[in-house]
Formats: structure tokens, C-alpha cells, sequence
């Protein structure tokens, strides 16, 4: 239920379970506070022209100076951010482009071609990574530095990829007469003719099928070997389409999986074969109170005999023993425990693209896109894995290995579960996770490297790395605040909502929701200047997507639901979600919001 104001500014939003998030406003309309449930204000302050000027959440006593403060030129371009810790980010512009941004470390650069597109990005390291184009068509990135590769695209007349080639390496996309994928690769997919919907897929040996309730909600999924079953499982919905039980037969041993959920639609227990296994309860914005505290920002200080610290402005900083350490743009860079230090590289679209042990490099990775890595390679080098995505977009539906090929049998989250390889039968490894993602078997660690809901998973920290921000699954809590605020949510650190069962957040700034397994994005309604990377990228595209619902105004009233399917298939839905953002969360989210370079032309 909502209450708004007489000329309809939203005061106060009451949800299903009766806990209020209440809204203030200035003479202008800008969202001047923002209250969550049982917890102190969010506050907002802003220039002559209604931009920005400063976030200040909740104070904490350790904490001087909270706020972080945004500075607009006369152009309205924001020209610095400045975190509560001191550290500044300083945009410079030319011609109303974005130039550079100068950092802590040193200065990340840009450069564009005559028509505005951006053909070079450079990091601070010197790592670059440059960009070709058809028209508004990207047709290559090339990374150099610690990572060299590239990824080139060729495209049919509907602006569809039918061939990605990385390293030389050629994949092939194929269609049917519907513009939906058919085969990728060996991967061949079947669909139902009068929907679209995915029924089958055959990767030599391999079979997966799909089955379908009335309202298209995925009911039943196999993966077989030689007509052998290797993995079964049957979902039950409610009313609401939420998933309240799962039948699940791995290698010929059937468990029962019950989940149950609370007003709010929050989880609340799981039950295998009728015993409790799990409970979760949680405070009125969302934090769960098993074994926990949390201080006036949400940030978690004890989880049972766990303690956490955090930097001023709500990174990680300790875990016991354990220093985490972030860049200014909030990737975490280095992980320092008792016997060992972590360190990731990070290339200029902020992508992990690296692994450091004590110093040494052992892994790297090369993206298409955004969101998804498809070669891993060694620290000299070296060919480790292709990735093959087909069927859904968080998690590849095949590996090529040491001349092998293993077809990845995910679950409707995508998070692996069987990797299979397709000659033989012989299952490479298994995964088993608990709803919160902990995983409970892993029965040949680093064979891949994709984790719970197909995140990187990395074995030394236990975090899952999904686009912007890492995830700890222990506590069901993100290690940073959301890049974007309080946009989607009112508690900054939650994992999608507290419901792991029927959301994923692949990007760490907004809600996927599964449908048929397959990802639906709850996006943003953001006008972008351009896509950006947090900072690193301005390419001035054109938002040419159907389905932007409710208001470019100080205020919105819904979401749009778009699919990512690997094809590019496209469905519009609206999620209403909650009214009131800023403007800086509004306009200004360039240089913070996931951008994502997808093979299917300049698409979101």
C-alpha cells in the first residue's frame, strides 16, 4: 500500500507485511530522506538546479564525516566524488565526453573516433582495452596487459551474432525462423513453436528437457546420459509463482527440498525430507538475526563467533584475521589471510580479469561482454577452459577442457550442479549448495570456476564475485554497499531480498528474477549518458528499448523486466518495485551502473 502527498509524491510505502519505509520531499520534488523500516534516515542535499550535491546515511559514532558529496560544473556534468573515507574521483571532460577520471592511483583514460564512439579504454596499469565498430555495432575488444585476447563479432541482418571469435577461436550462432537461438557451437536447442520456450537441448550424449506449468513457470528439468538420467528435478509453486518444493534425483538418490517464506516473501525455513535443515529470521529492514549485529548502516559486525569491520564508506575491512582491501571505485583488489594474500586484477571495464597468489598469477580471464568470462587461461598464459554460453545467461551451457567437452547441468538459479563429459558419461564434478548459496559438496574444487548462481567462485576467500560486488554466502550478505544506493532496495548489503531461491543478482546492483530458467533482469529506470563501466566507458548509445515504464521525472513508479537470454530474446514486463531516487542515482548513474557489451549489438 502507498499514501502520497496531493500532488503525488509518494510519503509512505507500507509492505505486504506491514513494515513502513517512509519519504520526504523538498519545494522541488527531490527526495529529501528516505526512512527504512525501524531503522534512522537516509538524507539527500542538492543544488540550485535540483543535482545532487551529497548522501549522508545514518551516523555512526566512528564516523566524522558520513556523507559522500558530489560537485556539477555549470554544464551539469559531475566533475568529483567525495567518499566519506577522503578519497576523491575526479571526471574531466572534453567536448562533453568523458576524458578521464583521476583516481587515488592514477588516472583512467578514454578515447573516442571522430563519431563518439569510445575506441580505447586505458587503466591505471596500462592495461587498455580497444573497440571496433560497424556503425553501432561493436565487432572487437581487444585487452592488452596482463590479459591480451580479443573477442570479434560478425552479425546476420537482424543484428544478430552469428559467429564470436576469441583468440581465433570460432563459435557459431544459429537461428530459426522466430530470430531465437537454435545452436550454439555443438549445442543444439529445441523450442515449442507456438511460445518460444526452451524444451531440449543435446550436446552429443547429453540431453537436457524442460517441462512447463500453465503459467510457464518451469516444472521439471532432466539431464540424461545415453537415455541414462543423471539429474532430475520437479518444482512446485504457490500462488505467486515462488517455489515451495523441489524434487531432486542426483545419481539415482532422490531428496525432497521444502521452502517456506514469510509475508514480506523473505525465506524463512528449508526442510529435506521433512526435517529443518535451515531457518532464517530477520529485523525489520531485512537483516537477518541469526547469531548476528548489525550497527545504524546495516553493516554486519557479528556473525556467531565471526567479527567484521568496515571502511568509512561500507567496504569490507576485516573478518577476524582476515584484511580486505577496495579500490576507490569499490572492486576488491586484495585479500590478505593468516598464510596467504589474494589479489585480483581488474581491467578498465572493471572485470576481474586475474588471480594472484602470494604474488604469483594463476588465473586469468577473457569477457564477452560484461558479465561473462569465456576463456580462462593460466598465469603464463596458457589455454585452461572455453566457455560456451547457449540457454541462459549467467552460466555457460558447456566447457571445452584438455580436449574435452563437458556439458555444464545447472539448476534453474545457474548454479552448476553436474558437469558432464559428453563422450563418456563420467562426471567430471558435482556441486551441492544450501539456499543461501554455502556450497556443501564440491567434489573436485577449480575444475570451473562458476559458482553459486553462476558467479566466479573463488576457493580461497569463499566469496562469489557477480558483476559489481562480491558475495558472502555464509551470512547471505554482500561485502560492500549496492553501487546504486537505495534505489532498489532499502537495506544496501541484502541479497535479493532475502529470497535466494527465486531472485539472483548476477550484476551486485539489481534483482534477476527466473523465469523458466532463464534470467529476467529487473532493470533500472536510469537515463544513461552513456555506458560506462562504472566510470571507465561513455559510449553516448541510444536507448532504443521498448518497455521504459513509469516517469523520467525526480520519481518513478515501476521497473522494466527485460530478458537476457543469450539470443537476445527479448520480453517486456513491468515490475513495479518503489518510488522515490535522486538525481544522482537517477542521472549520474554512468559512472557507478554495470554496462553491458553484449553480442547482440549496443542492447540492455
Amino acid at each position: 500500500m502507498i499514501c502520497s502527498n496531493a500532488v503525488g509524491r509518494l510519503l509512505t510505502q507500507t509492505l505486504t507485511d506491514g513494515r513502513v519505509i517512509y519519504y520526504q520531499y523538498d519545494a522541488n520534488g527531490n527526495v529529501t530522506a528516505i526512512t527504512p523500516p525501524s531503522r534512522p534516515q537516509h538524507t539527500f542535499d542538492y543544488n540550485a538546479v535540483d543535482y545532487q550535491t551529497a548522501y549522508i546515511p545514518p551516523v555512526l559514532p566512528e564516523i566524522t564525516a558520513p556523507q559522500t558529496q558530489y560537485i556539477w560544473n555549470v554544464d551539469k556534468e559531475l566533475t568529483q566524488i567525495i567518499r566519506p573515507d577522503g578519497q576523491t574521483v575526479t571526471l574531466n571532460y572534453a567536448q562533453g565526453r568523458l576524458n578521464n577520471l583521476t583516481l587515488p592511483n592514477g588516472t583512467q583514460n578514454l578515447s573516442y573516433d571522430p563519431q563518439g564512439r569510445v575506441t580505447s579504454l586505458t587503466a591505471v596499469d596500462g592495461s587498455a582495452l580497444s573497440y571496433t565498430y560497424d556503425g553501432s555495432l561493436a565487432l572487437s575488444e581487444t585487452s592488452t596487459g596482463t590479459v591480451n585476447g580479443s573477442v570479434e563479432l560478425s552479425y546476420n541482418n537482424n543484428l544478430q551474432v552469428t559467429e564470436a571469435r576469441v583468440n581465433g577461436e570460432t563459435i557459431s550462432y544459429q537461428y530459426d525462423n522466430d530470430g531465437l537461438l537454435s545452436q550454439v557451437g555443438a549445442i543444439q536447442l529445441n523450442r515449442r513453436a507456438e511460445n518460444g520456450l526452451l524444451t531440449s537441448t543435446t550436446l552429443e550424449n547429453v540431453v537436457t528437457q524442460r517441462e512447463y506449468s500453465l503459467f510457464g513457470e518451469l516444472s521439471a528439468e532432466t539431464a540424461s546420459y545415453a537415455n541414462n538420467p543423471l539429474y532430475q528435478v520437479y518444482y512446485t509453486h504457490d500462488k505467486a509463482g515462488r517455489i515451495t518444493q523441489k524434487l531432486e534425483t542426483i545419481e539415482g538418490i532422490t531428496h525432497s527440498i521444502d521452502y517456506s517464506y514469510d509475508l514480506a516473501g523473505r525465506l524463512i525455513e528449508v526442510k529435506q525430507d521433512g526435517i529443518i535443515t535451515e531457518t532464517y529470521q530477520y529485523d525489520a529492514n531485512g537483516n537477518r538475526l541469526n547469531n548476528a549485529q548489525y550497527d545504524a548502516q546495516d553493516r554486519l559486525l557479528q556473525y556467531g563467533s565471526n567479527t567484521y569491520s568496515y571502511t568509512f564508506n561500507g567496504e569490507l575491512l576485516t573478518k577476524n584475521d582476515t584484511t580486505y582491501h577496495y579500490d576507490v571505485l569499490g572492486n576488491l583488489r586484495q585479500v590478505q589471510q593468516p598464510t596467504k594474500t589474494i589479489e585480483y586484477v581488474i581491467d578498465a571495464k572493471n572485470r576481474r580479469v586475474g588471480k594472484k597468489v602470494n604474488g604469483v598469477l594463476t588465473q586469468r580471464f577473457i569477457y564477452q561482454g560484461k558479465l561473462k568470462p569465456v576463456v580462462q587461461l593460466d598465469g603464463q598464459g596458457n589455454l585452461v577452459a572455453r566457455f560456451v554460453y547457449a540457454s541462459k545467461a549467467n552460466i555457460p551451457d558447456y566447457i571445452l577442457k584438455n580436449g574435452n567437452t563437458y556439458r555444464v547441468i545447472s539448476d534453474h538459479l545457474g548454479s552448476p550442479r553436474l558437469i558432464i563429459d559428453v563422450q563418456t558419461g563420467t562426471i567430471a564434478q558435482r556441486l551441492n549448495y544450501d539456499a543461501f548459496g554455502n556450497i556443501t559438496q564440491d567434489t573436485n574444487p577449480e575444475f570451473q570456476p562458476f559458482g553459486f548462481a553462476g558467479g566466479l567462485y573463488d576457493v580461497d576467500t569463499k566469496l562469489t564475485r557477480f558483476g559489481a560486488r562480491d558475495y558472502e554466502a555464509e551470512t547471505g550478505w554482500w561485502t560492500s554497499k549496492d553501487p546504486i544506493g537505495l534505489v532498489a532496495e532499502s537495506n544496501v548489503f541484502v541479497y535479493t531480498g532475502n529470497d535466494p531461491i527465486n531472485f539472483i543478482d548476477s550484476t551486485g546492483l539489481y534483482v534477476n528474477v527466473v523465469v523458466c530458467g532463464d534470467n529476467i533482469q529487473i532493470i533500472l529506470p536510469v537515463t544513461f549518458r552513456g555506458e560506462t563501466s562504472w566510470g571507465f566507458e561513455q559510449r553516448f548509445i541510444n536507448q532504443v528499448q521498448k518497455g521504459w515504464s513509469g516517469q523520467f521525472g525526480k520519481y518513478t513508479t515501476s521497473m522494466k523486466v527485460q530478458t537476457v537470454e543469450s539470443g537476445g530474446n527479448i520480453i517486456n514486463v513491468v515490475y513495479t518495485r518503489r518510488e522515490g531516487f535522486t538525481s544522482v542515482e537517477r542521472d549520474q548513474m554512468f559512472i557507478r551502473a554495470e554496462s553491458e557489451w553484449t553480442p547482440y549489438g549496443n542492447r540492455r
